[in-house]
């Protein structure tokens, strides 16, 4: 992420890109705005002095449709302000949102690791709402009040340069309360955003398994826990309350001392001083209400602008993860054959090592080490090869590192150690479009989403047109299930799939896997928890896909009797390799696995 867009400045400029014409209207609309704020007491001032203090109505009504004229374009002025700096606002937010989506699918796998979903949640919604706060009630608010106090300022030197002198001598204490109320309200928001964070994190991992509550009768036990994070939220919003309620009061309490001070020292002079008029004493009052009323707007506006504050630094701290890297020399539009092992001969002479990996498989682990978060390594010097149109299983005890090994295979992660390569190509490195083009994976975990069948499958790729979500469907044996469907391929299938079986669930990811033709398929279980048809269904579309490179993870390798290699992991070391007859007929732990598996152990 480029580090323009990783600062408050940087994320404005990126947002406000292309409403110059709009920000050059606002800034008019300010002008416009300080200039109706100070004409009205000059206004009341002229009348006292020629008409109310000299006892004469002449001219009186034509100053008085002036000065409504002038309070009515004043609020025209707002009028105007107002919604253009909610336009300029909303196409801001809706530039950040965009900018944060197209971040977050570009983060690797890592990120979501280590990142509760409800954090990412409230960062995309309740943090993108206080950032657009910032460009709303935030900056452009606290500007326009800035620019009404200088005007109102420039007016009060006019009347009588000593009566506004004594009037800004008030700001360093406006400035002072300001500066400590601001500190205080900002880190109390600061932690009221990250206690939210964990409400949002703790109620979607709740409600994804609220079945799972019911069950088990565990409600009670869900509402106990639920207490510890929404009093941590109450404590810390009551104190952003507390410093929000205690700041206008000290603010109103500023502007009444000042005021009679002002009034006072102008009356005392008004005996002996003809320079300084009734009517410039009543316009000066007004002056300082008008002063101080954009403080008191400025002092209700931080409360917004503190919450905006907060939510920049959680957004920019999502902006400024590192994203993955684009693929050096590879668009989305280049075809699979691009990527394919080099020709031999001179030109695999002249290619660089990576590519002599690519010569021994067309999927080559090279002395890989790899682990998540926190330091802890999973997998341990694994070198594996498997060549093209290879079929292989790779069995193992749970936490033996299989899934780790898929994962790496798909590009979801990089190694800490070693090189991973898929047909010469880094598969971390490869484009969204051409991944997909290139490797087919059925996870662990069957996801739908709230889409129609053919939503599920095609996950919104354009390039993949009906007929081969059809095809696809037919060759994994989902038609059957397609036909009993109210809309076939354009039924929508719900949360969670649930017009769906399990079992047919599963062929969806596997058709989803299969429609670009990919030349490689990483299977993460594909057998587990479906019953005996569905298995058969999978097995045969496996057998029948030729010139496929397939690598399976499986608890049970028996599903599988036409695999053409076995790999037992233990501990994140590959421990045997070989054909089903050499490793039951060799001493280990999968000649162990059967022998376990004829006395009755099946698990």
């Amino acid at each position: 992420m480029s580090r323009n867009r990783t600062s408050l400045m940087g994320i404005a400029r990126e947002c406000l890109k292309g409403q110059r014409v709009l920000l050059a209207a606002l800034v008019a609309l300010i002008a416009a705005s300080v200039a109706a704020e100070v004409f009205p007491p000059f206004i009341v001032g002229r009348v006292v002095d020629h008409n109310i203090k000299g006892g004469t109505f002449d001219r009186l009504w034509f100053w008085a449709t002036v000065y409504l004229a002038a309070v009515f374009g004043s609020r025209l002025v707002t009028f105007a302000q107002t919604y253009l700096t909610a336009v300029i606002g909303q196409k801001a937010l809706y530039r950040l949102r965009s900018m944060m989506a197209d971040h977050l699918v570009r983060l690797p796998a890592l990120y979501y690791d280590r990142t509760p979903a409800g954090d990412i949640t409230s960062r995309l919604t309740s943090d993108v709402e206080q950032v657009n706060a910032l460009f709303t009630t935030g900056v452009i608010a606290v500007a326009t009040d800035l620019f009404k106090i200088t005007g109102v300022l420039s007016a009060m030197f006019a009347i009588d340069t000593s009566l506004a002198l004594l009037a800004m001598a008030s700001l360093p204490f406006v400035y002072g309360v300001t500066e400590y109320f601001r500190r205080k309200i900002r880190q109390s928001q600061r932690v009221s955003r990250v206690h939210m964070g964990a409400i949002n994190t703790y109620l979607q991992d709740s409600w994804r398994g609220f079945k799972l509550l019911k069950q088990f009768n565990a409600e009670d036990r869900f509402l106990d826990r639920f207490e510890a994070p929404q009093r941590l939220y109450l404590d810390s919003t009551n104190r952003v309350a507390l410093f929000n309620a205690y700041f206008p009061g000290v603010q109103k309490s500023i502007e009444a001392v000042t005021t009679a001070l002002v009034v006072y020292f102008a009356a005392t002079r008004l005996a002996s001083d003809q320079a300084l008029s009734l009517g410039a004493i009543v316009a000066f009052s007004q002056l300082i209400t008008r002063l101080f009323s954009p403080v008191q707007e400025i002092s209700q506006e931080f409360q917004a602008f503190q919450q905006a504050m907060a939510g920049v630094e959680r957004v920019t701290g999502l902006l400024s993860e590192e994203a993955d890297e684009e693929p050096p020399g590879v668009s989305p539009a280049t075809p699979v054959t691009a990527i394919a092992p080099p020709a031999s001969g001179s030109e695999a002479a002249d290619a660089p090592a990576a590519t002599g990996l690519a010569r021994s498989g067309v999927l080559r682990f090279d002395h890989v080490d790899f682990g998540y978060a926190g330091g802890v390594e999973v997998l341990h010097d694994i070198d594996l090869a498997v060549g093209k149109g290879e079929r292989i299983v790779i069995v193992g005890r749970t936490g033996a590192g299989k899934t780790s090994m898929i994962s790496l295979a798909a590009g979801l992660y990089r190694p800490w150690h070693g090189i991973v390569r898929l047909l010469g190509e880094d598969p971390a490195a490869l484009s969204p479009s051409e991944r997909r083009r290139v490797i087919g994976v059925v996870p662990q975990t069957v996801h739908m989403l709230e889409g129609t069948v053919q939503e599920n499958i095609t996950l919104g790729d354009p390039t993949i047109s009906g007929e081969q979500v059809m095809d696809v469907c037919n060759k994994v044996g989902l038609d059957a299930a397609l036909s009993g469907l109210p809309q076939g391929l354009e039924t929508r299938l719900g949360r969670g799939g649930h017009q769906l079986s399990h079992g047919q669930n599963q062929l969806l990811c596997l058709a989803r896997a299969m429609v670009c033709s990919p030349p490689m398929l990483l299977l993460d279980e594909p057998t587990s928890g479906i019953d005996s048809e569905t298995e058969r269904a999978i097995a045969e579309t496996l057998v029948t896909s030729k010139d496929v490179t397939l690598v399976i993870v499986s608890h049970r390798p028996t599903s599988f009797a036409w695999i053409d290699r076995i790999v037992v992991v233990g501990d994140g070391r590959i421990i045997q390799q070989g054909t089903r007859e050499e490793l039951e007929n060799a001493p280990g732990w999968y000649a162990s696995m059967q022998e376990m598996r004829r006395l009755g152990w099946t698990a």
